[in-house]
């Protein structure tokens, strides 16, 4: 899988030309910075190009422009995108990427991934512990990513309660768990009594219009890994996740080449191509740390935690 990279460049120049791979891209403009980063895992190889444009390019996006750009992508086989914090700014040139079939990288799929660190991070500020305490799960698709982050969980809490529309979709994993873990876990769609006393919430892909007709514990925590939920109920006074920051351990001089980029965007580049479980892996590697975690008004004083237990 290969990844391209665009960062801004401060360089007005507009005469200077650069060649790659035998292409000069006039149009895109002077591209002194290109580095390749190589990142494998097992059998899955992800190179990283990262590419410099100055910056009065982005003042017009033209058919030239991308056209250009294109052809690099192609050359390169390239769909997928990481833009630097101030090119994630530029609405025009999403709208113009988006509309020529790229995908930007926005970290939605790293967070789908973290579910359990997030859950670890926010078990420790409310100075708590996950094996003694219950998590309910929110889900109604029963694919191979949901079902490992369940198994995941069921393994560390000391009880989980799965709420779905879809309940027998979900006997083949209580099952398993059960023959092979002796896990037990309940599941239901109970909307007055399902949740009214569970203090953590995973919302693995329930929308915002589908938990407000559940009963919630006033002071829960609600963390989304796929919609972004931004209110339930005005009785509602607990914490609603919808984001996180991380910390990771770079290789050699990655923390400089990637500077411009955010670290959520750039460690997503890495494990776009990994099933779950190499992700954990990979992960522990590189000492993946939750830092922070967002809501609607940005970073959650961790103190705010703290009224779970209240």
């Amino acid at each position: 899988m290969n990844i391209l990279f665009i960062e801004e460049d401060e360089n007005q120049e507009k005469t200077l030309k650069s060649k790659i791979k035998g292409i000069y891209f006039k149009i895109i403009g002077k591209i002194d910075k290109l580095n390749i980063i190589n990142d494998s895992y097992k059998n899955v190889a992800i190179n990283k190009m990262i590419i410099r444009i100055p910056k009065y390019k982005f003042e017009k996006i033209n058919k030239n422009f991308m056209k250009n750009l294109l052809y690099l992508a192609k050359q390169n086989g390239i769909k997928n995108v990481v833009l630097s914090k101030e090119l994630n700014k530029k609405e025009n040139f999403i709208y113009a990427l988006k509309s020529n079939n790229f995908k930007i990288l926005d970290g939605s799929f790293l967070t789908k991934n973290s579910g359990i660190e997030i859950l670890e991070y926010v078990i420790e500020q409310s100075e708590s512990r996950l094996n003694e305490e219950e998590v309910s799960i929110l889900v109604n698709n029963n694919s191979v990513t949901n079902s490992y982050i369940i198994s995941n969980i069921a393994e560390l809490a000391k009880r989980i309660n799965i709420i779905t529309n879809n309940i027998s979709r979900f006997k083949k994993i209580e099952k398993e768990l059960y023959e092979q873990k002796g896990i037990i876990l309940s599941i239901s769609n109970n909307k007055k009594k399902g949740l009214a006393k569970s203090k953590y919430l995973i919302n693995i892909d329930f929308p915002e219009e589908l938990i407000s007709k559940y009963k919630l514990y006033k002071k829960a925590v609600i963390i989304n890994l796929e919609n972004k939920i931004h209110s339930i109920s005005k009785t509602f006074s607990g914490i609603i996740i919808n984001d996180i920051q991380i910390s990771f351990i770079q290789k050699n001089d990655e923390e400089e080449i990637f500077k411009k980029f955010d670290n959520k965007q750039v460690y997503e580049s890495k494990i776009l191509a990994l099933e779950y479980n190499d992700i954990k892996n990979i992960k522990q590697m590189d000492k993946f740390k939750v830092v922070n975690t967002l809501g609607n008004n940005g970073i959650i004083n961790n103190m705010e935690y703290k009224i779970i237990k209240s």
